[in-house]
């Protein structure tokens, strides 16, 4: 019939469950170095609002990035020159417990950033949001027109 020795979809699938209720289950040291996510790749979402006065706020909503570790926002000109900038700390791992059920884990690894004060009519600018636990940048491009 077909099979491929040494392998079934079912026993896949409860193998993927376990690791991951396992993964759940166990405690983490909270200065150890932890993995930015165990499922997805840190990214964040960026919007820019003009204040009317030649400048505007840069805000940037992020996810997946080291729980409790800093986060460097860089907002640069497409010739590299430092436009804005901050620093923030990703929210930390959290378990929740109701008084009844199970325990839920939280990775954390979240953050809300606002840049104040970047300059309109940049054109386009290269927002950088750095890990600085795990080193891992992602960057996108956002255009600053008043």
């Amino acid at each position: 019939m077909g099979r491929l020795p040494g392998f079934s979809a079912e026993l896949s699938l409860a193998e993927m469950g376990s690791y991951r209720r396992s993964a759940g289950s166990s405690g983490w040291a909270p200065d150890a170095v932890q993995p930015a996510s165990p499922f997805d790749p840190p990214d964040f979402d960026a919007t820019w609002v003009p204040d009317g006065s030649g400048h505007g706020t840069l805000s940037v909503t992020g996810s997946n990035f080291s729980p409790s570790g800093p986060v460097a926002i860089r907002v640069r000109d497409l010739s590299f020159f430092p436009v804005g900038f901050a620093n923030i700390n990703a929210s930390p791992t959290r378990t929740f417990c109701p008084r009844h059920g199970p325990c839920r884990l939280f990775f954390g690894g979240n953050f809300q950033a606002n840049v104040r004060g970047i300059p309109c009519n940049q054109g386009v600018v290269e927002v950088d949001a750095v890990d600085v636990r795990s080193g891992q940048t992602v960057s996108k491009y956002l255009t600053t027109y008043c």
